[in-house]
């Protein structure tokens, strides 16, 4: 899931892991239904990477108060993190894959 920062330095640069659910939309206010075992009925292991900081944690300005900053590469950020946490997976649950094969079974 895409998470939101009060730190510029996070952004697309950590990632969280967290057996205890996820609820999409609760870091920019617009909460969604939770997921996690209770409501879905199965372990559920959550995966989420800051990706946008509200501007007023950085500006002074009244008006960047509830204002969502993301980063101008965005795309290739999220692209380049999605293809890390993907391989981290694929190897955590793969003994012996190595990160060749990987590039070869998605090429």
């Amino acid at each position: 899931d895409a998470l939101a920062s009060s730190s510029l330095e996070r952004l697309c640069r950590t990632v969280q892991i967290s057996n205890a659910g996820i609820v999409p939309g609760s870091g920019v206010g617009n909460d969604r239904a939770e997921l996690c075992e209770r409501t879905l009925g199965a372990p559920v292991i959550a995966i989420g990477v800051p990706t946008v900081v509200d501007a007023a944690n950085f500006s002074c300005d009244e008006a960047a108060r509830g204002m969502f900053v993301t980063p101008r590469d965005i795309d290739a950020s999220v692209r380049d993190i999605s293809k890390l946490i993907g391989y981290a997976i694929d190897l955590a649950l793969h003994s012996g894959l190595t990160v060749e094969d990987i590039d070869t079974l998605i090429s």
